[in-house]
């Protein structure tokens, strides 16, 4: 919260950006109300995506947390409606993590995520085990991409 706090100040000091800080205090009013609500576990891999017409949307890294995160929707619009914001519905969007960001030490290739020696054999065994299907396959082409 420092950082945005930073944020803040920053577009204070300049005019023409000044007119931003209203939706920015916003956000940031709407993103800490809605992390006092989230369960904890729930409170790294989830976060607002803005709210318009009374609609929350919900960023979530996975699948397995959206269906997490949607047993607890009815207390967590309960609780940003008890705190004053016109929240009607709220929407789950799953956007997975970026690899390309900083701090995530995973190879982008042009096919995707770069696999390891290691995980390359592995999927050549798996490949080995396979009754002749689909999914062996895709597993032989992904190997054949991969020892290129």
């Amino acid at each position: 919260m420092r950082a945005a706090r930073t944020v803040i100040d920053f577009l204070n000091r300049h005019d023409t950006a000044a007119a931003l800080v209203p939706a920015a205090q916003r956000a940031l009013d709407l993103k800490k109300d809605l992390l006092m609500l989230l369960p904890t576990a729930l409170r790294e891999g989830c976060e607002a995506a803005g709210c318009d017409d009374g609609v929350l949307n919900l960023r979530v890294a996975s699948a397995s947390a959206a269906a997490k995160l949607r047993q607890t929707l009815p207390r967590i619009q309960s609780g940003l409606v008890d705190r004053g914001w016109e929240v009607s519905s709220i929407r789950i969007r799953i956007q997975p993590p970026d690899p390309t960001l900083a701090g995530d030490s995973r190879t982008v290739t042009a096919h995707g995520i770069d696999i390891s020696a290691g995980g390359v054999a592995a999927f050549a065994n798996l490949h080995d085990s396979l009754a002749e299907s689909p999914l062996k396959d895709a597993v032989d082409r992904l190997v054949r991409r991969r020892r290129t």
